[in-house]
């Protein structure tokens, strides 16, 4: 009865477990997935610590936070009959489709399909709020001046406004399910989102409102 035990015990730790070539592969299958839930075009998976042939692998059960870049996989080691955890140190290039710049941007300068174009390029090292994927951009300008040949990133565009001081608005008050609107007036320039001041032109009182878009805002606060 005891042998059997072991010999249970020595399958179930020695299941699923891998030679050096065929974690490599199983680890790319596991940081692929990662990518097409992340949104990214394609990735590879450079292994920086040292395998040894003479030893199986099996990746840890536990959730792997995979990240681009610099990352931390834990697995188990097995050798001559003995397990330990180890982590292995790897690389995970990420290449994604970003905008590039044409030409110099000058700040405030409204961002358009023509300044731009679409290129996938490796984006392991590239900072975290570069603009990938589907977003189109097109609703900002540029929030400094921005280098021909650059790739475009959340920290170099900044909203347009959609309302500007003067502006003639609708002011909708909720009280449950009940909408009540007026008409106000904008003391300053607003974004989709932002919280801003306006003036009810028929209580000429300024309410703090969210702007909802170019011709209405809901109210914040009195």
């Amino acid at each position: 009865m005891e042998f059997r035990a072991i010999i249970l015990f020595l399958l179930v730790g020695f299941a699923n477990t891998l030679r050096a070539d065929d974690l490599m592969v199983h680890l790319q299958q596991r940081v692929q997935e990662w990518s097409q839930v992340n949104g990214i075009e394609s990735v590879y998976v450079e292994i920086r610590t040292p395998l040894n042939k003479d030893e199986l692998y099996k990746l840890s059960d536990e959730y792997i936070p995979f990240k681009k870049g610099r990352c931390a996989v834990p697995v188990v080691v097995t050798k001559n009959n003995r397990q330990h955890r180890m982590l292995l140190s790897v690389i995970i290039h990420t290449f994604e489709r970003v905008f590039i710049t044409k030409r110099t941007i000058q700040a405030n300068e409204k961002i358009t399909s023509d300044l731009l174009e679409r290129r996938i390029i490796e984006t392991t090292y590239l900072p975290s709020d570069v603009i990938t994927g589907d977003s189109v951009p097109f609703q900002y300008c540029a929030a400094r001046i921005i280098k021909e040949q650059s790739v475009l990133t959340q920290s170099m565009c900044k909203a347009i406004p959609v309302l500007n001081p003067r502006d003639i608005i609708t002011l909708q008050i909720r009280s449950g399910n009940v909408v009540l609107t007026t008409k106000a007036v904008a003391k300053q320039t607003g974004v989709v989102g932002e919280v801003i001041t306006v003036l009810g032109l028929e209580t000429r009182k300024q309410y703090k409102a969210r702007v909802l878009d170019a011709n209405t805002v809901e109210l914040v606060a009195y």
